[in-house]
């Protein structure tokens, strides 16, 4: 049996650089540009390398695109288009870029979603023709916690943390309570587990020497 190959990383600079490209690309559509700028909200690998600075490198930007945005479909295929031509010009992965995330919210949870998400207006790519903003942080460390839960991967946990972090930003702030972060469960439809809770809370003292979960 063959071994897995490991997908290639990019650094955050790597990423802004195939959103540039991405970016010069859309300029080329006449659909995109009658919605210019294209607005998305990202969650993951992106977010972590960019903002929260959990770890270095991430394998692809994953995606939510504007629910409300006109021609939704129409233009969903046009970027992807112009993903996949970065792609294939520049040597990416041709996931590189990706909607898969959009399976976490279901039904008409994306319109709340995506609106909390511009509010809080933290743009990790700020083009012509696009605009990523970061998935609200309630929302994202609802399934971070989720996700931690069941796969134990160490990027959830680092991600976990660091949105913990921006939530509780300083020794004199209120920390998170337990049952608030149990509340998460409602987000995620299945309960958020104590022990990863535990684990959380724990690493987060361990980095940043107060308490942000009690």
């Amino acid at each position: 049996m063959e071994a897995a190959v490991d997908k290639p990383k990019f650094t955050a600079a790597e990423m802004g650089q195939a959103l540039t490209l991405l970016d010069a690309e859309l300029s080329k559509s006449k659909n995109i540009q009658r919605v210019s700028p294209v607005k998305i909200i990202s969650y993951g690998g992106f977010v972590g390398v960019t903002h929260l600075q959990s770890y270095p490198l991430t394998e692809s930007i994953e995606y939510i695109l504007d629910p409300a945005i006109l021609d939704k479909e129409k233009i969903r295929v046009k970027l992807q288009r112009g993903v996949k031509a970065v792609a294939e010009k520049h040597t990416l992965p041709i996931d590189w870029m990706n909607s898969r995330v959009e399976l976490l919210a279901v039904g008409d949870s994306i319109f709340p979603l995506f609106g909390e998400s511009e509010q809080q207006n933290v743009a990790l790519f700020r083009g012509k023709n696009i605009i990523v903003y970061a998935a609200e942080w309630k929302w994202s460390l609802a399934h971070k916690l989720k996700r931690y839960g069941s796969e134990l991967k160490s990027v959830d946990l680092l991600d976990a943390v660091a949105i913990t972090k921006v939530l509780v930003p300083e020794m004199k702030a209120e920390p998170l309570s337990r049952a608030w972060l149990r509340d998460l469960n409602k987000i995620v439809h299945t309960p958020i587990e104590e022990h990863v809770i535990d684990r959380v809370a724990y690493e987060f003292e361990q980095i940043h020497r107060y308490t942000g979960i009690s």
